[in-house]
């Protein structure tokens, strides 16, 4: 991210709009391609017999580098993003399937890999509010090891 940062700075005020263009593209790139490494990993896991899986899982936990409860380890492969080219992603279920955590696991890795801009959609403000956001399964109650947002209520804003 240091590179784009220098690029943005170092950039004209005209040639900015070209710039951010490609930034947009690099990070959605950056996301691509961490969705690929998770469905990699899964099919990786998924050709393990039970103990070679629980050996890894323990490894992983061991070294620091993930936890049991990380989303790409416990979530079934339907809630997982779709691999592919893709802008919007609708993920139609019902009750109990996990909709909320996935989606809100979704835009901690979209955050991760760099998107600035995520648009996400609920019935109405306050359903997004009192349940994508700050419900059990929430954006801010699933945050894990990534950048704490920042709720922004006069512009109902997650920054």
């Amino acid at each position: 991210m240091c590179a784009i940062r220098a690029a943005w700075a170092s950039a004209k005020p005209r040639s900015r709009g070209r710039l951010r263009g490609k930034i947009r593209a690099m990070t959605e790139d950056l996301f691509r391609i961490e969705i690929e490494r998770m469905h990699r990993l899964r099919a990786s896991l998924a050709e393990l017999d039970a103990a070679e899986r629980a050996a890894f899982v323990r490894d992983l936990i061991e070294s620091g580098a993930g936890s049991a409860d990380d989303w790409v380890l416990c979530a079934r492969d339907a809630q997982l993003p779709p691999p592919g080219d893709w802008s919007i992603w609708l993920l139609l279920a019902g009750r109990g399937f996990g909709k909320t955590h996935a989606l809100s696991q979704c835009v901690h890795t979209a955050i991760r890999a760099g998107v600035e801009r995520i648009n996400y959609v609920g019935p109405t403000a306050s359903d997004w509010y009192d349940v994508s956001l700050f419900g059990p399964s929430g954006i801010m109650r699933t945050l894990g090891h990534g950048p704490v947002p920042k709720w922004v209520p006069s512009k109902r804003r997650l920054e």
